[in-house]
């Protein structure tokens, strides 16, 4: 907190805070101010703060995990980041990103990502997001034997369907080639389509209109 005078302190995973801390949280963001351990001395702080968590903290303050009065100190203004699977249009710049980052620190050359992996991440439900993507992309390095990385250097499973489509060059093509595929699976079924692709329903018609499907013959 005192690094953090004048800037911004990020606080990752404030979910996992312990009753005792959450306490003595609460009492800093009431008065910016706190005092070292083992000192006599109030050091006042100016800082933006930042807190992020994956744990519903709703269902935490039923449960008792986590002060309901500590929660609305800090939900002054919530950013919800929406999960992988419904921005897929993320996933390939990410796990770009990735790539080049994690390369540079292995040494090793890295130029793109191939279609066939490209059409396999971007398929991926991603139960564990950005962190799961990360992992995935690290593994791959390590296994790939050049500069591409290929289908088979990804720790991630390829469904028949999935492997008979052809693949197309866009990422728009690979998405609309996922949904077709899934609403044949499914005989049409919107909610289990939407079930199978990870995504909300409300994001499967919205894909469906953008692709020009919305008035097909489907349940």
């Amino acid at each position: 907190m005192e690094l953090a005078e004048g800037g911004t302190l990020l606080l990752n995973e404030i979910g996992e805070l312990s009753p005792a801390l959450q306490a003595k949280f609460l009492t800093f963001l009431d008065t910016r101010a706190f005092t070292r351990v083992g000192g006599q001395q109030e050091i006042k702080v100016n800082a933006r703060i930042l807190a992020a968590t994956n744990r519903d903290l709703s269902r935490a303050i039923e449960e008792k995990f986590f002060r309901e009065d500590l929660f609305y100190r800090l939900n002054v203004f919530p950013l919800h980041l929406p999960p992988l699977r419904d921005r897929r249009e993320d996933i390939i710049p990410i796990a770009e990103f990735f790539a080049e980052k994690i390369a540079g620190r292995m040494g090793r050359p890295f130029e793109a990502i191939s279609e066939d992996a490209r059409r396999i991440l971007y398929q991926h439900s991603w139960p564990g997001n950005v962190r799961e993507l990360q992992n995935a992309i690290e593994r791959a390095l390590i296994i790939s034997d050049g500069p591409i990385l290929k289908a088979q250097d990804l720790p991630l499973p390829v469904s028949q369907q999935t492997t008979e489509l052809s693949a197309p060059k866009t990422l728009a093509g690979i998405e609309k080639n996922a949904i077709l595929a899934a609403l044949e699976l499914n005989s049409g079924e919107r909610q289990a389509t939407a079930e199978q692709l990870g995504i909300s329903l409300r994001t499967l018609q919205y894909r469906l209109k953008e692709y020009g499907l919305a008035g097909t013959n489907l349940v």
